[in-house]
Order: C-alpha cells, then sequence, then structure tokens
C-alpha cells in the first residue's frame, strides 16, 4: 500500500492494499477502515465488509472496502472525494480470536482541487443544413461516482433540447446555420461531488461552411476554456 495518496476533489481512486497476517482457520474474515487516532470500539469505522457494523454517515455509499481480507487484501475504494477526506487512515482485521490494528502502517489521503475539464468531440467543420452530433465527454469521471449534470450555451443550440445525457457524456444534435460560423458553444458540466457544486466549461468555435459560393472551409479551433466556479 502507498504510505501516502492524492485525488482531485469529486473523483475517484482505488487505493490498492495487502496486509501480512498469520493464517488462521477461521472464517469469516473482517476488514476495518478507521480515522486516525479512532478508538476502535467507540468509533464507527470509514469502511467495513463487517454487515454487523455502520460506517460514519458522511463516508457512507463513497468508501468501500473492495478488498477480501480473508485473502490479505484490504484495497480501498473511494468516490466523490471531499476536501474534509484529507487525513490517514489504518486498517484492521479481525478473524477470529486474531485481532490486529496496522495503526504502523498509515494511508495519508490529500485530496486537492478539481482542474480537469470537459473535452468537446466536433467535426472540424459543420455544413450548413446538414444535421450534426456534438459530444461532450468527461473521460476521467468514475461511473459509480455521482452522476454529473451537463448544459449546452451558445447561439447555435436549440431552444428544445432534447439531447441525451449520460453519467459522463452528453450529446447535443443540431442543424447549423451559416450565421453560426464564428460563434461559441460551450459544455457546462455541474459537477454535484465537489463541495458545493463545482461548474466546470470547455468552450470551442463553431466554424461552418456551405456550397453558396465556394468559400473554403474553416478549421474548428477552441478558443477558451471555461474556468471552475
Amino acid at each position: 500500500m502507498p504510505a501516502a495518496v492524492t485525488v482531485q476533489e469529486g473523483l475517484c481512486i482505488t487505493i490498492l492494499c495487502t496486509f501480512h497476517h498469520p493464517p488462521t482457520p477461521s472464517s469469516p474474515a473482517h476488514g476495518y477502515w478507521f480515522e486516525e487516532g479512532s478508538q476502535i470500539n467507540e468509533v464507527q469505522p470509514v469502511a467495513t465488509n463487517d454487515p454487523m457494523r455502520e460506517v460514519q454517515e458522511e463516508f457512507r455509499g463513497r468508501f468501500h472496502l473492495i478488498g477480501d481480507p480473508l485473502k490479505n487484501n484490504c484495497t480501498l475504494r473511494i468516490t466523490d472525494a471531499r476536501k474534509e477526506d484529507s487525513r490517514n487512515y489504518f486498517f484492521r482485521i479481525e478473524r477470529g480470536q486474531e485481532r490486529f490494528s496496522y495503526v504502523n502502517y498509515q494511508l495519508a489521503l490529500k485530496v486537492t482541487d478539481l482542474t480537469e475539464k470537459p473535452v468537446i468531440y466536433s467535426p472540424e467543420t459543420l455544413e450548413e443544413g446538414q444535421l450534426v452530433t456534438l459530444v461532450c465527454l468527461a473521460p476521467w469521471i468514475c461511473r459509480e461516482g455521482t452522476p454529473l449534470t451537463f448544459s449546452w450555451t451558445g447561439a447555435a443550440v436549440p431552444s428544445l433540447q432534447l439531447s441525451p445525457n449520460f453519467s459522463y457524456f452528453s450529446g447535443l444534435s443540431f442543424v447549423p446555420k451559416l450565421q453560426d460560423h464564428g460563434s461559441n458553444l460551450t459544455c457546462g458540466m455541474t459537477f454535484p461531488g465537489a463541495s458545493g457544486r463545482a461548474l466546470l466549461e470547455r468552450t470551442i468555435q463553431l466554424n461552418v461552411t456551405c456550397e453558396c459560393g465556394g468559400r473554403d472551409a474553416w478549421s474548428l479551433e477552441q478558443t477558451a476554456d471555461g474556468g471552475e466556479t
């Protein structure tokens, strides 16, 4: 297990972990992740495979012990990381009468600002009057995290949007007009997994061509990266 790991706020991370413990015939084996300094009999764990133990509410559904303690595996999966998760944690194993806390082998978790941006996929040129579909994608998102909310803004966006929205990407279909050439199109991504509600944006400039006078085709170029608010 690494001594320290870093993850961006709102994202996910899998922390591979194994431990050494004398084999015993007892089964099942229960594993627990605790915050540093926890009194194990007084404080709930942040993650466990023990169905008889509740986990702390602030970690519920976000911290998961996905390793099998019976196989000496203590791998931890974290989703929707929060700034307040930045602290140290230790693992504990209970197997029959054997019980041991690895307080000398702690995990230091650091959650940093979210800096990732969505990506917009579009043809280099859009032909006037021809239906086109653009895709806004968050390739870095974890599928089991809190779903994102997408929005599209710009002069070319239809007033009635019936575009598909999924947990990590959104499609926008529209028929470009020549007057859309040079206009900005922005994909906004509301990220509820981050503290507050982070809005991440990506803006491109549309390049529309037509066959109405031999006009040369223009190349699509990104003009601005939206900021986090």
